[in-house]
């Protein structure tokens, strides 16, 4: 079942964009799923899709850190 959720998110926000919390919801899932390849797959993702939004990507690397996945190029 939250497989399931996960890929509709992904899908969704693939398609669609989305708000910062639904993109850090995504890379906790798949995280949580053990999918840590795919996590910060996501996570680069998100990245590119809120550049913008200099709030949304220091709560992506804090997630980043929390998580031990791969920092921003150019940051541990």
């Amino acid at each position: 079942m939250a497989r399931h959720r996960a890929d509709g998110l992904d899908r969704r926000l693939a398609a669609k964009g989305g708000s910062a919390d639904e993109w850090l919801r995504l890379v906790r899932s798949y995280s949580a799923l053990g999918e840590r390849e795919r996590a910060a797959q996501v996570l680069e993702r998100a990245r590119m899709a809120l550049a913008a939004d200099s709030a949304a990507g220091g709560r992506l690397d804090l997630l980043a850190r929390e998580l031990g996945l791969p920092g921003r190029p150019g940051k541990p």
